[in-house]
């Protein structure tokens, strides 16, 4: 028995619509393909960059944290430069060197902070350093200008104002200009009164005609220079450190001795207040 041929499939005529769409992608498909591979990978190189970036900023926080000597302290500024501890790890390096008398070296970091961080909030701070580098250095011409320049910008209208004020005036009393150093000084008084700025100006006032040039301490800069790290950070009520801390040592009197009374109970020395990490 015969066995009947197939039928032939009938033919199904796609919707015109499903034609113009295939004939769309036969023109068009390669090119949209691509695009949308680009798409993908510049979706999975953002996320791998910000996972990344967050690894490092996460490392940097980790390193300066636990930084203490110097070296550490460049170490975290020079591998971690996109982070915000790089410029805070700078500061710190320039403040210890200035702590240990490496003047000329601080002098060169607080430059190098203002190449590269030149708009950072804690600009202030390297302007200043430069000044006070130049004090300790004993070219009070060169660190009276740095002070003058520093309290005409903005800047020196700032919470650092007052440690640039005392600046000044001690280079020009050095210079043998006492009576414009007291002119300043009278003025910061009155700027500043009933504050401990006003009890240092005074205290400075009283020593203008005896003042020489001692190698300042180098420790009391970098208290300086550490509490004000964080005084540019917080709020008003916690900016006294910072003023305690701006004394320069060669203004402080000696203390009198005070004579032991056999019915006074025996105090407690006062530890000085370490500069803060900043």
């Amino acid at each position: 028995m015969a066995v009947p041929a197939p039928k032939a499939p009938q033919k199904i005529e796609a919707p015109e619509e499903l034609m113009e769409l295939r004939d769309w992608w036969e023109k068009h498909g390669n090119l949209c393909s691509t695009i949308l591979l680009v798409v993908v990978a510049i979706y999975v190189g953002i996320t791998f960059w910000r996972r990344h970036q967050a690894t490092v900023a996460d490392e940097a926080a980790a390193a300066a944290a636990t930084a203490r000597s110097v070296e550490d302290f460049e170490k975290v500024a020079t591998e971690f430069p996109s982070t915000g501890e790089a410029p805070v790890s700078l500061l710190k390096a320039a403040a210890e060197y200035c702590r240990t008398g490496q003047y000329a070296v601080a002098g060169e970091k607080y430059t190098a902070f203002l190449k590269k961080y030149s708009s950072h909030e804690l600009a202030p701070i390297a302007k200043l350093g430069i000044a006070y580098v130049a004090e300790a250095q004993g070219t009070f011409d060169a660190a009276e200008k740095g002070y003058s320049d520093f309290l005409a910008t903005e800047d020196g209208k700032g919470y650092l104002a007052p440690v640039a004020t005392l600046g000044r005036a001690r280079c020009l009393a050095l210079q043998g200009k006492s009576e414009e150093a007291r002119t300043i000084l009278d003025q910061m008084t009155a700027d500043n009164s009933n504050t401990i700025w006003a009890l240092q100006a005074d205290d400075l006032k009283a020593n203008l005609t005896q003042m020489k040039f001692v190698k300042p301490d180098a420790k009391s800069f970098d208290d300086i220079l550490s509490n004000a790290l964080d005084v540019s950070q917080a709020t008003p009520a916690e900016e006294k450190p910072a003023e305690e801390a701006a004394k320069p040592a060669e203004e402080a009197k000696p203390v009198e001795e005070e004579k032991p009374a056999e019915e006074a109970k025996p105090v407690e020395e006062a530890a000085p207040a370490p500069a803060p990490e900043a």
